[in-house]
């Protein structure tokens, strides 16, 4: 596999030996920094200089691949993470270092990727909202968990919580939670899973695979994570480190305090020498 040919995907060579790949979606790709993804402007040199992945690979002094897409959903993300360890031995690379930056859960949602996925069995076993949340979370879960025994991976979360199982190895702190800690703005509730409305919009499909399950009790625990997400998002509207607009993308600054985390869970990790 040759890097170029990541179509749709911006790779930065400094003819190191050393490549970081960060997959994620509009958080790692940059979104608002100096662009808008939604009318098709995207000043890039700024971006890949400005966005977490740009910065760590200049202070690992590595190559940088950024698979990421603005709108993009967690199964994305661990299906780009299979299709590039499926191509891995091909990278002429002593070290790589894979960042995944997962999102909110439930964007893939009766969506193009999760077809295979049989709905009205698995709804079979849940009880509550909370439960379907965490059943969307095992699934992708399983598919990074059998990539991490042979490869450098470090996993985290941008403006959500985690909800994945205890075996899986989530980064202890969220992008939320460093900015929280830099501007003393209170987290006031975790458990924050969901937070955009266009996603919670999705999840009128459920009635269709168990119309049992979506009863008031059901619907009710909808509206109180939107009432979580709505918490959650006034926490980035106050924060110096977002953008106002769209998802609250991080700002340079913003960038700078999950690049600084990550570097420093590599060097725990011993991922660098």
């Amino acid at each position: 596999m040759i890097l170029e040919k990541w179509h749709g995907f911006d790779f930065v060579k400094r003819s190191s030996n050393v490549l970081l790949v960060t997959i994620g979606e509009s958080w790692t790709w940059g979104d608002s920094l100096q662009s808008s993804w939604a009318d098709g402007t995207d000043d890039k040199e700024f971006r890949l200089l400005n966005v977490y992945g740009g910065k760590l690979s200049l202070k690992l002094n590595s190559d940088f691949l950024n698979i990421a897409m603005p709108g993009e959903s967690n199964l994305w993300i661990a299906n780009k993470l299979d299709y590039l360890i499926e191509n891995i031995d091909s990278l002429n690379y002593k070290n790589i270092i894979i960042i995944l930056t997962l999102t909110e859960v439930g964007r893939e949602f009766n969506g193009n990727l999760d077809k295979d996925i049989d709905y009205v069995k698995e709804f079979k076993s849940i009880k509550s909202f909370d439960g379907f949340l965490r059943m969307l979370s095992y699934k992708v879960a399983e598919k990074i968990k059998k990539h991490l025994s042979k490869n450098k991976i470090l996993i985290g979360t941008n403006f959500v919580d985690s909800n994945y199982p205890v075996d899986f190895p989530i980064l202890n702190k969220t992008w939320v939670d460093l900015i929280c800690e830099c501007t003393q703005i209170p987290m006031n509730l975790s458990d924050c899973y969901t937070v955009l409305s266009w996603v919670f919009e999705r999840f009128d499909a459920i009635k269709e695979f168990a119309p049992s399950l979506y009863n008031n009790k059901f619907k009710q625990e909808i509206i109180e994570c939107m009432d979580k997400a709505n918490i959650r998002t006034q926490l980035l509207l106050d924060s110096p480190f977002n953008y106002k607009k769209a998802s609250k993308h991080p700002t340079p600054e913003g960038h700078a305090l999950w690049s600084e985390y990550l570097y420093s869970q590599i060097v725990t990790y011993g991922y660098i020498s």
